[in-house]
């Protein structure tokens, strides 16, 4: 398969099968290519979004973990601060400390797991601490410098309703959560209604591993923890954590689900077999049409063999006796059928040329055609085929226009290397230049320059025509294709295979043909020949 393919891509088919079925190759793997690109870029973006939400979905849940923990604790300080028996305890000129372990302190800390807890008198003197995990902490030196304007906000709640007031602190590396309340009665009189500094109760709760590994299994929040806000998150969310000013003092960070990349694993095998068999379907295609088309290609090529030859047979003898009537060799003919026998010859050696392009044609795309190759002297060869364009009558559509001759100028760089090649197969390609160049010179001259730049050879044939509209280069090296005539210009007696069997006698050369000019600045054809083709 891959050598059947190569055949019908390699340079013996370029004229008919290479170029068109490289293109539709190339298509056919553009477009493979585009679609597994979309494909992929919509299954990323499609992942991105699914992490995106998944990220949104797991911050939303967090805050709502803390608002929960918050809420907690803010609640529980508010009972128990909002109690008739609370504010009788604690107007006691002594505090009985059995009654805040057994009401507060411990009972929060072994029912509710509230780390510690304090009772500050209308002075913010601290009467009752239970902090067993934090041996000597007191209430200023878990709040700081927070510790006034939070007692003070407390202080300064109305009288006949409980409140609540909560911060974040930070404390050698922990986070902590702090909730206070004011003791109030729950009915005030008339005279504890009159404004008056109150005392305060304060639970305090440690956002410790233990207590964010529950709420990572609660909330299927992977590895909930704190960070400074100096640590690099990589692949972690966070959520700041803020004291009662509103500033930062940490971060709530977690590992967040991917939802999107689980949909990439799973999907991406499944999408390299689809791709690989949309491949392998459009190799098989390809490899098919390309068969077809190479076979179409061969028959073409007999058939046009076939009829060349069968053409080629009749055409001699009609020359041969054309010539003969024309000069009188069995016997004087009136001077109008000898302008008929004439014309009768330069038809049958023009059909005679078209019938060997046609040959030539067959076999360069049947790769039949083989070069002669020689030293060649470039100077002498160009030398020849110039002098014979100078002194040849200009005919065209069966008219004979006797004394007019196209002027051929040649210019030649000096020193001029040898060539290796076909002499034969060269001539034709400077001849079929030079013919293309007289039809469309309209009679002006033609310069045919040779020069030998970097080590290559190059033969410019240029004419000062009408030239070559941009829009009908890419077909003038198709075959059959007759380019830049206009009503002003003479009917083409060729058949457009001139300048496509040059081109692909100059490749067989390793060399190309090109064109330079536009419409209007005539048209200037180049044989390059490559620097490996020179011979010193």
């Amino acid at each position: 398969m891959s050598n059947n393919l190569a055949q019908c891509m390699s340079g013996d088919n370029r004229m008919s099968v290479g170029g068109p079925v490289l293109r539709a190759g190339l298509m056919i793997l553009v477009l493979l290519g585009l679609s597994i690109a979309a494909i992929l870029y919509f299954l990323d973006a499609t992942a991105k979004r699914e992490n995106r939400l998944s990220e949104i979905s797991q911050t939303h849940l967090v805050e709502t973990a803390l608002e929960g923990t918050i809420s907690s604790l803010t609640n529980r300080v508010s009972d128990v601060s909002f109690w008739d028996e609370a504010v009788s305890e604690v107007s006691r000129e002594e505090f009985d400390n059995d009654w805040g372990d057994d009401y507060i302190g411990v009972y929060y800390n072994e029912a509710f797991g509230i780390d510690g807890s304090f009772i500050l008198s209308p002075d913010r003197q601290q009467i009752y601490a239970y902090t067993p995990d934090l041996e000597q902490l007191t209430f200023e030196g878990l709040l700081g410098h927070y510790a006034e304007s939070f007692f003070a906000t407390l202080q300064d709640a109305g009288m006949h309703f409980s409140y609540s007031q909560y911060t974040f602190v930070e404390m050698e590396g922990e986070v902590f959560l702090v909730a206070g309340a004011p003791v109030t009665p729950e009915d005030p009189t008339a005279e504890q209604l009159e404004p008056a500094p109150r005392s305060v109760i304060v639970l305090f709760q440690k956002l410790s591993e233990g207590m964010l590994a529950d709420i990572s299994d609660k909330y299927l929040v992977d590895r909930l923890h704190v960070v400074d806000m100096e640590v690099d998150l990589e692949e972690r969310v966070a959520l700041e954590i803020k004291n009662i000013d509103g500033m930062a003092i940490g971060r709530l960070a977690w590992f967040p689900a991917r939802p999107g990349d689980d949909l990439m694993r799973d999907l991406f095998p499944k999408l390299i077999l689809i791709c690989s068999m949309l491949l392998l379907f459009a190799i098989a295609t390809l490899y098919f049409w390309t068969r077809s088309i190479h076979e179409a290609s061969a028959a073409k090529t007999l058939f046009l063999g076939k009829v060349s030859h069968e053409l080629r047979t009749p055409i001699n003898p009609i020359v041969g006796f054309a010539d003969a009537m024309a000069h009188e060799i069995r016997g004087p003919l009136p001077e109008p059928y000898k302008e008929y026998a004439r014309d009768i010859a330069k038809s049958g050696r023009l059909l005679a040329g078209l019938v060997e392009d046609l040959l030539d044609v067959t076999k360069v795309e049947s790769g039949a055609l083989r070069l002669d190759e020689t030293r060649i002297d470039v100077k002498s060869l160009v030398d020849s085929v110039c002098q014979a364009f100078s002194i040849r009558p200009q005919e065209r559509d069966g008219s004979k226009r006797v004394g007019e001759h196209m002027t051929v100028s040649c210019a030649f760089s000096d020193p001029l290397p040898a060539l290796r090649g076909d002499e034969r197969r060269i001539r034709q390609i400077l001849m079929n230049l030079l013919t293309n160049a007289e039809r469309h010179s309209g009679g002006s001259e033609v310069m045919v320059d040779v020069s030998a730049p970097d080590g290559a050879i190059v033969v410019s044939v240029r004419d000062n025509g009408i030239g070559i509209a941009e829009k009908d280069i890419g077909a003038l090296f198709q075959p059959f294709s007759q380019l830049g005539h206009t009503k002003k210009e003479e009917p083409s007696t060729g058949a457009g295979l001139g300048l496509v069997l040059s081109r692909e006698l100059m490749r067989l050369h390793d060399g190309d043909l090109t064109l330079v000019g536009g419409e209007g600045t005539g048209a200037e054809f180049r044989m390059i020949f490559p620097p490996e083709r020179s011979v010193s």
